[in-house]
């Protein structure tokens, strides 16, 4: 019976989530985040770059542009669906949150993520 449990132990356990993807080094997040820049915009950018694993020097720095990507997306979404004398607070928004994610892209050398907003 003994000799019965190793194995289904074994098999549970490497079946039950023991792997997990290694963070990518810098050079390849960046490598990886100007491509998906490069091919990519909207909301299917976003989601694959919340899917990168970037290094643990990183990540807090990468948490900072990518909620600054998705308040750009939503500024962006609020301008196309106001008008009058809202739009110009909205354009603001629109402007200073892609700011933001500029900045963020640039400290990290992701420059064509960065290129995608006008200066």
């Amino acid at each position: 019976m003994t000799v019965l449990v190793c194995p289904v132990a074994c098999i549970v356990a490497a079946g039950c989530g023991g792997h997990r993807p290694v963070p990518l080094r810098h050079e390849q997040l960046v490598a990886r985040a100007d491509a998906l820049c490069a091919a990519e915009r909207g909301v299917a950018l976003l989601r694959d770059l919340r899917r990168l694993r970037p290094p643990a020097a990183d990540a807090a720095l990468v948490q900072r542009w990518l909620h600054a990507q998705q308040e750009a997306l939503s500024a962006g979404e609020r301008l196309r669906r106001v008008s009058g004398g809202k739009r110009l607070t909205a354009e603001v928004e629109l402007a200073a949150a892609q700011g933001v994610a500029q900045g963020y892209a640039l400290r990290l050398g992701v420059r064509r993520c960065a290129a995608q907003f006008p200066p």
